[in-house]
């Protein structure tokens, strides 16, 4: 009895000696409201590769707008054009043409002994040419006329009456017959030598220049120079200086074009007045014969290019390609049914 009360005695010392344990205050819980829809976008982005940026690729080019103005067959009416067959004479066709200001095309008809002049309304006039006329040049409201061979000589013509107004004999130029183009230069009338070297004549008016060369053909405010040149098989290059420059001086501009089939010629060479250089190329063999006009632009070194109608036929052209006031080429194509005259537009 008395070993049990010391032993309840013990268990209460022991229980009064221990310190109470407090309860730890649970932690405060964080209650955010989950949007679900923008989880689950999230956690797609996350398993989805993000967006590459899209490669800046350069526009195709928009080949030239040719479109086909006038279809001429041979003879002698007021819509055909004259053709030599050859024989004792060798073949000929119509040479050149040239665009005046208010866009009628004159067409040297010079196997009818004529200038036919075709408007935009397609209505068709004559003026007389002489038969040894090889090239025209346009300007204002005359015409000017290169005999090189016969006569040697340029005439300027009215272009409403076709009344002569003056005959220039070509002096200062050892061989006429090496006369390759008639340009205009500002106020200057310039004859061009074996497709080389421009050389002033005259003023526009028919009055004394002082003599002048310049290598290459010159830009219609005299400010450039261009030389092209054809690299067998079917490569051209067209190098454009400034006209104050040297020949040798670094070039503004280096130009390349490889072609689909060989070279046979350049056709023409010409800027316009925006500054776009323009030219028309010969190509193939006996077998096959094309010809595409190429266009490159101010601001790029990428010709645009068209396709025209061919010259199918061993008669000699002179200019049978040319710059429009408004920036469009003409040309003339040929075939044994006639004469095709194509405009072509930027």
């Amino acid at each position: 009895m008395k070993r049990t009360l010391l032993r309840v005695l013990a268990l209460a010392l022991l229980a009064g000696c221990e310190r109470p344990q407090t309860e730890a205050a649970p932690a405060p819980v964080l209650r955010t409201a989950i949007n679900t829809s923008q989880l689950q976008v999230t956690t797609s982005q996350l398993l989805t590769k993000p967006p590459q940026p899209k490669r800046a690729t350069a526009p195709l080019a928009t080949p030239l707008r040719v479109r086909t103005v006038r279809q001429f067959a041979w003879g002698e009416g007021p819509t055909q054009l004259g053709h030599v067959l050859g024989g004792e004479q060798n073949p000929e066709a119509p040479m050149a043409l040239d665009i005046d200001a208010l866009g009628r095309v004159v067409i040297l008809d010079q196997v009818n002994q004529r200038l036919l002049l075709t408007s935009r309304d397609g209505s068709v006039t004559q003026l007389p040419a002489p038969r040894t006329a090889q090239d025209l040049l346009v300007t204002g409201e005359h015409v000017w006329l290169l005999d090189r061979l016969v006569d040697k000589q340029l005439q300027r013509i009215d272009l409403t009456s076709g009344a002569v107004l003056q005959t220039l004999k070509l002096q200062g130029i050892e061989e006429p017959g090496a006369i390759s183009a008639l340009w205009a230069q500002h106020d200057d009338l310039y004859t061009e030598v074996g497709h080389v070297t421009m050389q002033r004549l005259a003023s526009l008016q028919g009055l004394p220049r002082a003599p002048k060369a310049v290598a290459g053909r010159l830009s219609p405010d005299g400010s450039l120079v261009l030389t092209a040149a054809r690299h067998l098989p079917d490569r051209v290059t067209v190098v454009v200086r400034k006209a104050a420059d040297a020949p040798d001086a670094v070039p503004l501009r280096s130009l390349e074009a490889v072609l689909p089939l060989p070279v046979a010629q350049i056709v023409e060479l010409a800027t316009d007045a925006m500054g776009r250089i323009w030219l028309v190329a010969d190509l193939g063999d006996d077998k096959v014969q094309r010809r595409q006009v190429l266009m490159w632009p101010v601001d790029s070194n990428d010709a645009v290019r068209g396709e025209l109608a061919a010259w199918h036929g061993p008669e000699e052209a002179f200019r049978p390609a040319r710059i429009a006031p408004n920036g469009h080429l003409f040309a003339l194509g040929l075939s044994s049914d006639g004469m095709t005259l194509q405009e072509v537009a930027p």
